[in-house]
């Protein structure tokens, strides 16, 4: 990374590439308010979401507006980041010369306006469950939210410490391989399903974080391997089934 910047942007509609986001000079953004230089395309914008305390991945640098002349014909243009564009004129995109926009801006391509696009050409996994029978009672899942802070599987096992986790992804998929590259405890059988991949583990011990890799997934378009997880093994003393997905692995007695 060759700098870095902040910025205060909005949504802009192009007649040519649909929603962009809009990031104006215009000391607005502090201190450290950013433009757009020669090679800068292609670059991350990223955005603060306030509700998940983080910031994620929102635009791909696409363009700035430029060039700009003294004349209303044209004449000598050049490029530069301006933040006082008064009398200036940049050509349009119907390439007329008009008056340019106080101050000038920069324009990344929205990554949300093409989630569809993205979707459908990258392998996504969609949802991951903590899978386990209780007896007659039946099977129960526990979700795994696809987030940084590690899940917990809080039910133990009766049987050498054994768990099964499904991933769920968009489209049908194929695993060459699954292992624990984190943690104690190994993989003991893997299989597929259409969509879904069930990794059936053994020897994870209670209290301790487990990461999972899924080795070369193909969904006929991409491949890719990934680090699923990290997740816990609870640190919990054994209890009867509770009807809720935390205790032992089996219904009370009686």
């Amino acid at each position: 990374m060759q700098r870095w910047g902040t910025i205060v942007g909005s949504i802009f509609r192009d007649s040519t590439y649909g929603k962009l986001l809009r990031a104006p000079f215009d000391a607005n953004a502090g201190p450290n308010e950013a433009h757009l230089s020669s090679g800068d395309s292609g670059g991350a914008v990223f955005v603060f979401n306030n509700s998940t305390n983080r910031w994620e991945f929102a635009g791909v640098n696409l363009a700035v507006d430029s060039p700009f002349s003294i004349s209303a014909a044209g004449s000598n243009p050049f490029n530069a980041a301006m933040f006082d564009t008064t009398g200036l004129f940049v050509k349009s995109d119907q390439g007329n010369w008009i008056t340019a926009p106080n101050p000038s801006a920069f324009y990344a391509s929205e990554i949300a306006a093409r989630r569809g696009f993205i979707e459908s050409i990258v392998m996504r996994l969609v949802s991951v469950v903590f899978r386990k029978t209780h007896g007659k009672a039946g099977t129960f899942d526990i979700n795994v939210p696809q987030t940084p802070r590690p899940s917990i599987e809080c039910r133990s096992s009766r049987t050498a410490n054994d768990y099964t986790v499904v991933f769920k992804f968009a489209s049908n998929v194929s695993i060459q391989g699954a292992s624990v590259t984190s943690g104690a405890g190994s993989v003991s059988n893997l299989t597929m399903s259409g969509n879904q991949v069930f990794v059936n583990l053994t020897g994870a011990s209670n209290a301790q974080t487990l990461v999972i890799t899924l080795a070369s997934g193909n969904d006929g378009i991409n491949t890719r391997n990934d680090r699923f997880a990290p997740w816990e093994i609870g640190s919990f003393p054994k209890r009867s089934w509770n009807g809720i997905g935390c205790g032992v692995d089996e219904e009370p007695a009686g």
